[in-house]
């Protein structure tokens, strides 16, 4: 049986959107995923080894780089954004609206001695 961080990146895989969908996107006492991170997932989770585009000092590389690491250079980037217009779903789920209240007016008898 599927766990459900597999299921996750699966169904959300399929929507044709570049990357990895993580069911854990934010990284425990990490600073955020960033260009140059080197690392694995596990269990949904993104695990950083080190960052291969900063300096030895950023924060990003407290746990240790390769021997002889000299950083990489990535020159301008592109930042590229997807619109969410509406939700981003998989295919097998439905969503679903509607409307509803409630009104209910409240009466308290209060009897006793004063």
């Amino acid at each position: 049986m599927a766990l459900p961080h597999e299921i996750y990146a699966e169904q959300l895989g399929l929507l044709g959107f570049y990357g990895h969908a993580l069911w854990q996107a934010n990284p425990h006492n990490e600073p955020p995923v960033d260009i140059g991170d080197i690392g694995y997932i596990e269990a949904g989770a993104w695990v950083k080894l080190f960052n291969a585009t900063k300096p030895p000092e950023d924060i990003s590389n407290r746990h240790g780089l390769p021997q002889d690491h000299i950083p990489l250079t990535t020159g301008r980037l592109l930042e590229r954004s997807l619109p969410a217009t509406q939700p981003i779903i998989s295919h097998s789920m439905r969503v679903l609206g509607g409307e509803g209240g409630i009104s209910n007016r409240l009466v308290v008898h209060i009897r006793g001695l004063l």
